[in-house]
């Protein structure tokens, strides 16, 4: 018995696993941009701006013919004035951004990007229309 429950739970870790080696990936060319969608709906962006990679990270959706990547950062808001006899206070807030996509056959296009609060910033920028490397 203790076989089958330890071979029903390797099971299970194994399919999660798979999921996020299986993905659907996406490229830009003449920008070096790569988007990559696992099957458990998270979704990875890289920037490779020259010696520089960039990454960003999130889950992804479909709406009708709409791909919506969302993701969260804690991001600065702003940095009090402080004296020598007083350390440096930051206002941290937790940022979220939503970059919406329309899908038209094997391209993704880039279609409107919203954040909340309007305020935040994010390190790196999602930007670019895509084509499928399929």
């Amino acid at each position: 018995m203790r076989k089958y429950i330890l071979l029903i739970l390797f099971a299970l870790q194994s399919s999660f696993i798979f999921a996020q080696i299986q993905s659907n990936s996406f490229k830009n060319d003449e920008l070096n941009l790569k988007l990559e969608l696992s099957n458990n709906h998270f979704f990875y962006f890289q920037n490779l701006n020259g010696l520089i990679k960039e990454y960003v990270r999130g889950e992804w959706k479909i709406d009708g013919n709409k791909l919506i990547l969302t993701e969260s950062s804690h991001s600065e808001k702003a940095e009090n004035k402080h004296s020598i006899r007083k350390a440096p206070k930051f206002d941290y807030t937790t940022a979220k951004r939503e970059t919406i996509y329309t899908i038209s056959g094997d391209n993704l296009i880039f279609f409107s990007q919203k954040t909340e609060p309007v305020q935040a910033k994010f390190e790196y920028q999602l930007f670019g229309n895509f084509k499928s490397e399929k």
